[in-house]
């Protein structure tokens, strides 16, 4: 994002790859043509790429957009590209670097990168949680392993919180959601921006420190305070687990 990386944004690379011949419905073949054409000159990083369309991904497993050569990358694209065109606007390519994202092995197994979402509305960060389904997760890992998904220094969390205001800032949305990344070296990176509308969100207590604070943004009405959010949160029975540890609101 150019706006981004001009006022210093740490982000991901990204190439952008427009699309104007597709108008429709495209067979893989014809996909596959077109897409060894625009993709020839791609030089795929050892570490590989992340590959979706401007206006979506196949929302399955995020595996099927990951690209560690050309050759891959072209048949990740086409299967993409000939599945999305019968259903929505294609638009053309974006082809994002993949960060060097610090890995967690849990007790029980499991590796995950750690990667938080912000939702930020007219400008302000509200909530952030771990970008990942917290439910799911409660089921399977312990407390100690839930902890370890959020387990960011004071310091980092502060940096995603004013990435987020200079993001809302130079983008200018109403309601929008930045994905950050912490990296093997300590740094947190911006992984990409969508509308807030349009984003998933893993925890409950979103309903309230996210969507229902930006319906007052909406409404005129004054911001509410923490404790006023735990309040709410109770009288709607909302669990605030995880609280400070993979959720959390901004005051």
């Amino acid at each position: 994002m150019p706006r981004l990386a001009a006022i210093g944004v740490p982000q991901a690379s990204t190439r952008f790859v427009p699309l104007p011949e597709i108008t429709g419905a495209i067979t893989e073949d014809q996909a596959r043509e077109l897409l060894e054409k625009k993709l020839s000159g791609f030089d795929v990083a050892e570490w590989g790429v992340f590959v979706r369309t401007y206006y979506g991904t196949l929302k399955r497993n995020p595996m099927l957009h990951l690209a560690h050569s050309r050759a891959q990358l072209v048949s990740r694209a086409t299967h993409l590209v000939s599945f999305l065109s019968d259903h929505q606007e294609i638009g053309g390519l974006a082809v994002r670097e993949r960060l060097p994202i610090k890995m967690i092995a849990t007790e029980s197994g499991r590796i995950t990168g750690l990667e938080l979402r912000v939702f930020i509305g007219f400008g302000k960060p509200l909530f952030w949680s771990c970008h990942l389904d917290l439910e799911s997760a409660r089921a399977d890992l312990s407390e100690k392993d839930l902890a370890s998904l959020g387990a960011l220094s004071s310091e980092q969390h502060e940096t995603m919180r004013s990435l987020s205001e200079r993001v809302a800032g130079a983008l200018q949305g109403k309601f929008l959601v930045a994905d950050f990344a912490l990296l093997e070296d300590g740094r947190v990176s911006l992984v990409e921006v969508n509308p807030g509308h349009s984003s998933g969100w893993g925890h409950e207590a979103a309903l309230i420190g996210a969507f229902g604070r930006f319906l007052r943004q909406v409404a005129g009405l004054p911001d509410v305070s923490v404790s006023e959010l735990e309040e709410i949160a109770g009288s709607r029975g909302i669990d605030l687990w995880g609280r400070g540890t993979v959720i959390g609101f901004y005051g």
